[in-house]
């Protein structure tokens, strides 16, 4: 038996895709680097520190959440267009891998301490 891929296939990497690459492994950096500090922090043993951060962080991003629907409903922008069906390209894979990569590569600079000597230190 053969099989086939129902996927489509991959479209080419435009100029805007290389942009979103960068920024997402720029992020994706500087979040690998926080999450290690704060695995540093629960494994030394400030792990009520660590705990606290993180309801903050979630905290915050429930806040700026709400406030976005609370705007969204108070100002309307009229009448919505309706959405158009459709098949859409797949997004290229080095898009797609740009933030684990970047993750990966915050975790791999702040486990050999390069971190703290950028000028987007987390530490």
């Amino acid at each position: 038996m053969e099989q086939t891929s129902t996927l489509a296939p991959r479209r080419a990497m435009r100029a805007d895709d290389w942009f979103h690459s960068m920024i997402n492994l720029f992020i994706g950096t500087l979040l690998g680097s926080a999450a290690t500090g704060l695995a540093q922090l629960l494994l030394s043993g400030a792990w009520v520190m660590a705990i606290i951060m993180t309801v903050f962080a979630v905290a915050m991003i429930l806040i700026v959440l709400a406030s976005d629907k609370l705007l969204d409903r108070l100002f309307t922008i009229g009448i919505r267009p309706a959405n158009k069906p459709g098949t859409k390209e797949r997004k290229p894979l080095t898009r797609v891998l740009s933030f684990p990569a970047g993750f990966l590569l915050g975790i791999a600079l702040a486990l050999l301490g390069i971190d703290v000597t950028l000028p987007f230190a987390t530490v």
